[in-house]
């Protein structure tokens, strides 16, 4: 047995056992390589979906916010309408002064003259 070890020993390397050993070096380092790149991405992919996140929460906000002020608008439009309504009923009371003022000038006028 100690012969056969030894005979592999003094044998004289080849060239085949280069090139093996020069391949499974460069696969190491292309494994190296890729375990880097998957690990890089796998970082960025985590980071991303944060961000995803992150911004799904501003949405929310933003959302909510953005049903605040619908809320606030039509109750603003609503106000208006009861302004505008007021101001129509002002207004007709008005000239229902003016035609009741006129009336009475017209009939002080000829009661006067008369």
């Amino acid at each position: 047995m100690l012969e056969n070890s030894r005979k592999f020993i003094d044998r004289e390397p080849n060239i085949e056992c280069f090139i093996l050993l020069g391949l499974l070096l460069l696969l190491f380092f292309v494994f190296k390589f890729v375990s880097g790149v998957v690990n890089f991405v796998e970082r960025r992919v985590i980071g991303l979906e944060k961000r995803i996140q992150e911004l799904g929460c501003e949405v929310d906000v933003a959302n909510g916010e953005m049903e605040e002020v619908t809320c606030i608008k039509e109750t603003t439009e609503q106000e208006l309408k009861g302004y505008e309504l007021q101001l129509a009923l002002n207004e007709a009371s008005i000239q229902t002064l003016e035609v009741c003022f006129i009336y009475l000038l017209y009939f002080y006028l000829i009661r006067f003259f008369y």
